[in-house]
């Protein structure tokens, strides 16, 4: 037993020592969570097991394989709840919000955001809910929406503040001066740069660090102090490469381009544009191309060389209908996953909150087999009828059952076969013509009738009110039941109470009618067969009377001859 808590310690140790560096070396997290996982899952240790994939997810998350984080991150989030690691389940959202920034799906993305934030609110988590809000802020300055991006990152830094949390506080202030570039308070977002870079530095996060350097370097660039940008973009350049971020590395060589290209520097742009161009290519990443095809093309215009103006144009163009495709495709595939799994967690909590409805489910399928067997073997039409009210009583609430069989030579459904709670029913009938009564409606359209809540529905099938047992009727079904494609009759089930009738329901009373179908047909061929017997019987017997009548006449005349 010791050694077990000992061996799970250290799990818990490692796997919170790779979520801490998650940011700044996620090949070595996502090393780390691996061998967190393959130990966790032989000792059975969920708690380790939920921990190694929500970080493997947050690993893939920062290396670029998007797919790979979303599948291990809602698995993640997933058994963090079932564990009760519910401030670790707030992370995971976070990080999914990340992932979908990734994917360049805002609205998937504020979701998450939120998801995160509601949560940390809900379990009291301070931290939580300040990097929740940091994620929110994050969403709307990203969109356009710089103010309301200021108010939610304003709140989040109060509460930063509040518990001491660096790590949010550096993100905070980084979203904070990213929102005042985009109102073009150049001022207020140095000081607010400047701010993220004093916290992530003292932290040694290289991530934000990364960040930070590369928007003080776009700042600058549009100050015209290009010298001060060109000391912080190659900061940027240098931590992104440590952390083998390579398209952060492709995006900061397209702002080192595009500022020396505003400097008048065309051969430095040039060569980072290239530079970009050739880590687009390694990726694979048509958003880096189309973006370095796009300055290539405007600066080679601008240089008067107008053949490899046309090329890179050309190439923009080509790689920026790759990249729209390629966006919608990973959003898809996004929503795939996402609802294949949702479903699995929906398909789980049916099972662990309805366990006794579907067993239940269960037990009426392979009772239903057993009552076909029975209904269909059984040849006396109101053995037929006792066996179904029995049956389809143990089943579901009823308050009244009736089998109607169409006699179209009198135009009417005869209902001989009726029980209104428990009680059996005198005869009563409907005219075939008259379609607004909803038996015969059944009849005239082949009309499967599922009614939950009668008074709101019924306007859908007939005018009026129609009281079939008792005027308390909710629930209603009406079923054609069919042979050799001709409707022989109707089976109708009322209940007095709403929604009496599930999905469920329905389909067992329409095998119900089926089976109650072909018993009918087999009681009528059999009535018919009874009958032909019965006659052929009489006819026998009168040939035979007949035929000894005769042959007592001919063998007297026989005998007096002879003798």
């Amino acid at each position: 037993m010791a050694e077990a808590i000992a061996v799970n310690n250290t799990i818990d140790q490692s796997n919170l020592d790779a979520w801490l560096i998650v940011r700044t070396d996620p090949a070595k997290a996502l090393a780390m969570a691996e061998a967190n996982l393959a130990e966790s899952e032989k000792t059975e240790y969920n708690k380790g097991i939920a921990w190694a994939y929500g970080n493997m997810g947050a690993a893939h998350t920062w290396l670029g394989n998007y797919e790979k984080a979303l599948e291990y991150c809602f698995k993640g989030v997933e058994l963090l709840r079932e564990c009760g690691e519910q401030k670790q389940e707030v992370q995971i959202h976070y990080n999914l919000s990340i992932v979908f920034y990734m994917l360049g799906d805002p609205d998937k993305q504020l979701q998450y955001a939120f998801e995160s934030l509601h949560l940390a609110r809900k379990i009291n988590d301070r931290a939580g809910e300040a990097n929740g809000l940091n994620g929110v802020g994050t969403v709307h300055y990203m969109t356009g929406k710089n103010e309301d991006a200021i108010k939610y990152l304003t709140e989040g830094l109060a509460i930063a503040e509040e518990v001491g949390d660096k790590n949010v506080l550096g993100k905070i202030y980084d979203g904070l001066g990213q929102s005042h570039f985009h109102l073009k308070n150049y001022q207020k977002a140095l000081e607010f740069k400047n701010k993220s870079l004093d916290v992530v530095n003292e932290l040694g996060i290289k991530q934000i660090q990364s960040y930070a350097h590369d928007g003080l370097g776009e700042i600058y660039t549009m100050l015209e102090d290009y010298s001060k940008a060109l000391e912080h973009f190659p900061t940027s350049l240098e931590l992104r490469t440590a952390m083998g971020f390579r398209k952060g590395i492709g995006d900061t060589n397209l702002h080192i381009a595009s500022t020396y290209t505003i400097a008048g520097d065309n051969l430095a742009a040039l060569k980072y544009y290239k530079e970009a161009l050739k880590i687009a290519e390694e990726l694979n990443s048509n958003e880096l191309a189309y973006k370095a095809h796009q300055g290539l093309s405007e600066l080679y215009e601008k240089m008067g060389n107008l053949a490899l103006f046309v090329e890179h144009f050309k190439a923009y163009h080509e790689a920026k209908q790759k990249h729209t495709s390629e966006v919608e495709s990973k959003k898809i595939k996004a929503f795939e996953l996402k609802g294949k799994l949702e479903q699995i967690q929906k398909e789980k909590e049916i099972l662990e909150a309805k366990n006794e409805e579907l067993q239940t489910y269960f037990e009426d399928v392979k009772t239903l087999s057993k009552i076909g067997n029975e209904l269909t073997s059984t040849l006396d039409l109101n053995d037929i009828f006792t066996i179904v009210y029995e049956r389809i009583n143990t089943l579901m609430h009823t308050s009244g059952v009736f089998v109607g069989l169409c006699n179209y030579d009198r135009n009417k459904l005869e209902v001989k076969l009726a029980i209104q709670n428990g009680v059996r029913d005198s005869y009563f009938e409907y005219d075939l013509k008259d379609i607004n009564k909803i038996p015969s409606l059944s009849v005239a359209k082949g009309m499967e009738i599922h009614i939950n809540d009668y008074d709101k529905e019924i306007s859908k099938y007939i005018t009026g009110r129609e009281i079939v047992f008792q005027a308390t009727m909710s629930s209603v079904v009406v079923l054609p039941m069919i042979v050799k494609d001709k409707v022989i009759g109707v089976l109708y089930v009322e209940s007095n109470k709403k929604s009496a009738y599930s999905k469920h329901h329905f389909n067992l009373l329409k095998s119900f009618a089926s089976y109650i179908a072909i018993a009918i047909e087999n009681a009528r061929l059999y009535e018919n067969m009874e009958e032909i017997v019965k006659d052929r019987t009489t006819a026998l017997e009168r040939s035979y009377k007949k035929y000894r009548n005769t042959q007592s006449h001919w063998s007297g005349a026989d005998i007096n001859a002879e003798f």
